[in-house]
Formats: C-alpha cells, structure tokens, sequence
C-alpha cells in the first residue's frame, strides 16, 4: 500500500475512534447505552423467530422487520397516547426487539449508590416525568440501595419441598405471599379467570424475591414456570428454573427453543425498574422495556397478569424516588403497550391491581424522532 493509502486508512480509523468515544461520553452522561452489541444477520427486528417446539406448538412471536437496526424510540416516545382503550387508552407502538434485549448495560450491575433525585441530569428528570405531566416525590432520607442484580437474591434457595408446600397453601388459600394472605388469594382467582390462560402453559414471572408468584402459577395449572429476577436463585423443582438478565439475554440471542412463553405474570416489579434501587441502571423507561421484552418472548394472542401499583381513585399518579411508581392513566398506556385491555383484578391498590391482557400483533416500522 502507498503512502496515501496508509494516511487515508488512518484518518479513517481516527474519525472512527473518535465517533465510538463520543456515544460513549454521551451514553454515560444520559446514564443510558448507545453502544449496542453487533446482532447477527440472522436477527430480524421485531420479535425473535424460534424453531418450532415439541408436539407441533409453534414457538412463534411474529416478526417486524425494521430498515433501521437501532431505531428503538417508539417504544418509549410517551407523545403517543392511542385511542380509549375498556380501562385506559390503548397504545400501540413498534418494538424492537433485538434492541431492548442487546441493550448491555440494562443487565450489568451498577456499582455506585443511586443518586438523589435533585443529582439526576435534567433530561432524565424530564423523562422520568413525562414531561413534568406525573410528579416525582423525593426524600432523600429514604434513598433504597438494595443491590440484587449481581449478586443472590433475598431468597436465594427455592427447594422442591418449599416451592410444593407453597402450591399446596396456594390451592387452599392459604399461602401468606409477600402481601398478605388476601392479595396471593387474589392474585390466584386472576389466574383462575379463564380455564385455558394459565393450565397448561409456559409461563415467565418477572421478578419474585421469594416463590409466591411461582408457587401461585403451579397451583394454576402452569406446565413450568421461568422466574426472571435481579439477584440470582437456586431451585430443585423440576417444573420451576431461574434466570437473571444476563443469562436471559444469552438464551435471547441463541435462539433457544425453550426461551418463548405463553403467559407473564408479575407482581409489584416492574414499577422498580430503571429507579436504580436493585442495582440497576437509571433508566425512564425501564418499565416500559421491561414489559416490550416479555411482549417479544410471548407467543402470539398470549397474554400477561401485571401487577403494578395504581394511584387511588383522586391522587395522582407518580414516581417515590426512587422506591416504586404509582401508575394510572398517562402512564399505564406506555406500560402495556400493545396488549389488549380484557380485566382490572383489584388485589391492593399499594402493591398492584393485576391488569389481564392479551398480546396484539406487531405494529409496522415508523421512524421516529427522538423520544420526549
């Protein structure tokens, strides 16, 4: 190679370089990651195509095939508010799939203590409050640090004879949960509502520090359960595994066959993501992917039980920093997405009323602006 071709293959590295270290300064000062892992040829944006399972079940979640590899905003631009939906407006947004699973940083612990809310940059507070639309109540003598992600969860050991003593208690009414005796009972009859939504059928639990969802499925019906948790779990029953984000995304990129479900179920979990309180990343829109990555896992016309905490009949809704939210109707439409609304469970109005939907097909590419 000649002298010009050496100087121009150097400035073109350069420019390179120096493109790459300016995503990343910016990417830590959003506190966000604008480095994504190079997906394979084979990835389609959209939900994944899995091989076909056992006993002729397809393991199928449609696919939407999108020009633009890293373009994500849709489902988190909060400027979309749908039409009326039976409880809420319903929304319908285009995912991406391969995005909201290869954002690395969501499933890397973080190591400092999170930030009081007066700390955190502008342009989060601003998305963290749709736009100043929900309020954020801070007190910055109750900041949570409770760092599960990397490390055990509360629970870490979940034998066969607990998580069938558990089923047991369930079946009667009799298991306490995390919240009482009243809302694992609920929780139950929600899941009981339609003969042919849990029994028999694969189901993924978001979040659990100890196995009363997971205990209240089996009782269901649940052919096996997939507990996906922050803090990692042990278990020895043959019908219940555990994951935690790192392995999960692994299992997503490899396409594996036993990665796809019929149901999620989750209770009093998703209003913590992105808040930074179990070691995760700050993230205004932690909920909201959280809930697109299960709708990508989820096989066409399944259906997810979300428990969230809902704000009582003439309160707003909100954000405790960095505690939890409180959802309600500006909120709940960027939550549950393209799901359709079929039942609200009133199970306790702190912890969660369950909302039962069904998955909707997936909605076509539009480019986007930038999320506001």
């Amino acid at each position: 190679m000649d002298r010009r071709g050496i100087l121009i293959g150097a400035v073109v590295f350069v420019m390179g370089f120096m493109a790459g270290q300016f995503d990343l300064l910016l990417g830590r000062a959003l506190g966000v990651n604008l480095r994504l892992p190079q997906l394979t040829d084979s990835f389609s944006i959209g939900s994944p195509s899995f091989p076909k399972a056992e006993k002729g079940q397809e393991a199928s979640a449609a696919v939407v095939h999108t020009p633009a590899p890293f373009d994500f905003t849709e489902i988190v631009n909060t400027n979309i508010w749908g039409a009326p939906g039976r409880f809420f407006n319903q929304t319908r947004k285009c995912v991406s799939c391969d995005h909201v699973w290869g954002e690395q940083l969501r499933s890397r612990p973080r190591q400092e203590p999170p930030p009081k809310w007066e700390d955190v940059v502008p342009e989060l507070q601003r998305l963290f409050s749709y736009n100043g639309t929900i309020k954020v109540k801070s007190d910055p003598r109750s900041l949570y640090d409770n760092r599960y992600l990397g490390h055990k969860a509360m629970a870490p050991d979940w034998s066969e004879s607990v998580i069938n003593a558990a089923v047991r208690d369930c079946s009667r009414g009799k298991l306490r949960g995390t919240y009482g005796h009243e809302t694992t009972r609920k929780l139950f009859k929600a899941l009981q509502s339609s003969a042919d939504v849990v029994r028999g059928k694969s189901v993924l639990v978001i979040g659990s520090e100890n196995p009363w969802v997971e205990a209240c499925c089996l009782a269901a019906g649940a052919a096996n359960v997939t507990t996906l948790e922050y803090g990692a779990i042990n278990t020895s029953h043959p019908l219940l595994r555990t994951l935690t984000p790192d392995t999960a995304r692994e299992l997503y990129i490899q396409h594996s066959p036993d990665f796809v479900f019929d149901v999620v179920v989750t209770y009093s979990s998703l209003e913590h993501s992105g808040l930074g309180r179990y070691g995760d990343i700050l993230d205004p829109h932690g909920d909201i992917k959280s809930v697109a990555r299960a709708w990508c896992l989820v096989r066409d016309g399944g259906a997810i039980f979300a428990g969230v905490p809902c704000a009582p009949k003439g309160s707003d809704e909100g954000i405790e920093w960095n505690a939890h939210k409180f959802y309600g109707k500006v909120m709940l439409p960027h939550l549950l997405a393209n799901w359709e609304q079929i039942n609200i469970f009133e199970a306790n109005w702190f912890t969660g009323n369950i909302v039962y939907a069904r998955k909707l097909p997936p909605v076509p590419y539009r480019p986007q602006p930038s999320p506001r």
